[in-house]
């Protein structure tokens, strides 16, 4: 078995989901210090194989990329040469706010600000690398 890695970038903190290769289900992981990301994923892939690694493609509604995607392409980069796997990039807008609602139907914006932010971060990243697995399983990404 192997994983599939969802990173949702932020300038700060990267939300961090796993999927394995046999059930493509997305699940958090953790909630990272942009700096710490990829000594992150190298500790992750000494423990299960990481197959591939699906960044957040950060757009505007028209499409454009964000201002952040250069820092993302860079981090991208990084992660490729570190552990050896295909990079790929998968359209995140809204995945924030969907993760936002998301929680707010379970309603679990009670707790406290940290644990907020980490379902936040690592739900928008589960969300991206499930929308990406459900993409590719139909063959569209």
């Amino acid at each position: 078995m192997a994983y599939i890695i969802g990173i949702d970038y932020g300038s700060r903190k990267c939300g961090i989901a796993r999927a394995d290769t046999e059930t493509h289900i997305a699940t958090p992981v953790a909630v990272v210090e942009t700096s710490s990301l990829v000594e992150y994923l190298v500790r992750m892939n000494g423990d299960t194989p990481i197959e591939r690694v699906v960044f957040g493609h950060s757009k505007d509604l028209a499409g454009n990329d964000n201002p952040i995607m250069e820092s993302v392409r860079v981090a991208s980069d990084e992660v490729a040469t570190a552990l050896q796997v295909p990079v790929l990039f998968h359209d995140e807008r809204f995945s924030s706010a969907e993760a936002a609602t998301h929680l707010n139907q379970l309603n679990a914006n009670r707790g406290r600000k940290e644990r907020q932010q980490f379902e936040l971060d690592a739900g928008a990243a589960t969300i991206i690398l499930q929308s990406f697995l459900d993409s590719y399983d139909k063959g569209t990404d």
